[in-house]
């Protein structure tokens, strides 16, 4: 009589993008006290993204004093909030331009090919507000952080540019897969 049998369920929940904020910034730009000036404009406009696609992201850096670039760093942030107060977030690294490490000309501009990662700590962005408490909600939104690292005080640089990631389509099965009902209950009990 206490012989318990778990059966994993998956539960995919399927929000409507159109209750979920548009996102209309593909670009971002900000300057330090030294007039360093770094843009950044995601040139693939695609409403969504999906683990393991590619994006263009092109960088500009303005450098009219030389100062010398320390660090260049690009991340996936993960922001979750649900119901008021409990808040986390995530750091996934994509890439380290090391190559600008030391850099100080004047002028530096490149396009990068990056790669939403592919694993388990990308779930899709959504977006919940409950109708009867407006203060209850659920949230997961990403960011792209680009942070630039420059030689002196309070020199640092931060931009963000949001991006939305959809995974639905990774656990859905495609139309020509034939998937086997669950078992009856008279079967599953059979079984314990």
């Amino acid at each position: 009589m206490n012989i318990h049998r778990e059966f994993p369920i998956l539960v995919i929940a399927a929000p409507s993008f159109n209750s979920q904020p548009s996102y209309v910034t593909i670009g971002a730009e900000d300057k330090n006290r030294s007039n360093v000036v770094v843009r950044a404009t995601l040139i693939d406009q695609k409403s969504s993204f999906l683990p393991g696609d590619n994006f263009l992201l092109n960088i500009e850096v303005l450098n009219p004093n030389h100062n010398t670039i320390e660090k260049f760093s690009i991340n996936l942030i993960q922001h979750r909030n649900i119901a008021m107060g409990k808040h986390c977030k995530q750091t996934i690294p994509l890439l380290d331009l090391l190559h600008l490490r030391g850099f100080s000309d004047e002028n530096y501009r490149e396009t990068l090919q990056l790669t939403i990662p592919d694993d388990n700590r990308i779930i899709p962005s959504f977006y919940y507000m409950s109708p009867e408490l407006s203060n209850e909600k659920i949230v997961v939104e990403y960011m792209l952080k680009l942070k630039v690292q420059i030689s002196g005080f309070f020199n640092d640089i931060i931009l963000n540019i949001p991006i939305r990631v959809h995974s639905m389509e990774m656990y859905m099965p495609s139309s020509n897969e034939e998937e086997a009902p669950p078992p009856s209950y008279e079967v599953a009990i059979a079984t314990l």
